[in-house]
């Protein structure tokens, strides 16, 4: 039986809902019930396994999301995240460069537009590959991309993390965590 897209997006928002309400096994069963498994919507059911730390599935998640949508830059970051998060981090320095290349030269993207109220900074891109390059032993590698991210700073709190990932790369990525998106960074359906 065929379902409508007002029935679809009520299921979304409801996710949505659960999400932020912090029922997330509710929100990943609502997403996954939706009739369209756009690019967007997997990556929303990456993000909830992602909380869930379900970081295999998660990563299964944003494989969807990017053959649906090549250029989405935010599910290469997240699955960057979730390979970091499984100690795969010659993994995640290949989907944080991915990210960046799929960012096109442009210092943020702005995701408001299309539903998630999250930008995603070139500056915590580089600054995660630099970091991911330390661990997996890529120093030289890691100091280009941490010179690359402190040319790339927008926002005030940059110029902080740069000090604290510059001293996490020369220790081999210890002493600093990874930046992520916010947890609630989900794509929303539009208001009408």
């Amino acid at each position: 039986m065929a379902v409508s897209l007002a029935e679809t997006l009520t299921t979304w928002n409801d996710g949505i809902t659960a999400f932020e309400g912090g029922d997330v096994r509710r929100a990943l069963t609502l997403f996954k019930q939706c009739q369209d498994q756009s690019a967007v919507m997997l990556f929303n059911i990456g993000a909830a396994h992602l909380k869930l730390k379900s970081y295999h599935e998660a990563i299964t998640s944003f494989n969807a999301a990017i053959k649906k949508d090549q250029h989405m830059a935010a599910a290469y970051f997240q699955r960057g995240i979730a390979q970091h998060l499984l100690n795969s981090d010659a993994d995640a320095a290949r989907d944080f460069d991915e990210a960046h290349r799929r960012m096109r030269g442009t210092r943020v993207i702005d995701y408001r537009q299309l539903g998630m109220s999250s930008k995603l900074f070139e500056c915590d891109v580089l600054l995660n590959g630099a970091l991911t390059c330390a661990r997996s032993g890529r120093s030289s590698e890691a100091q280009d991309k941490l010179r690359d991210a402190q040319d790339a700073q927008i926002e005030k709190r940059h110029e902080q993390l740069c000090r604290d990932f510059s001293s996490a790369v020369r220790q081999r990525g210890s002493g600093c965590s990874i930046i992520t998106l916010p947890e609630t960074s989900l794509f929303k359906p539009a208001k009408n």
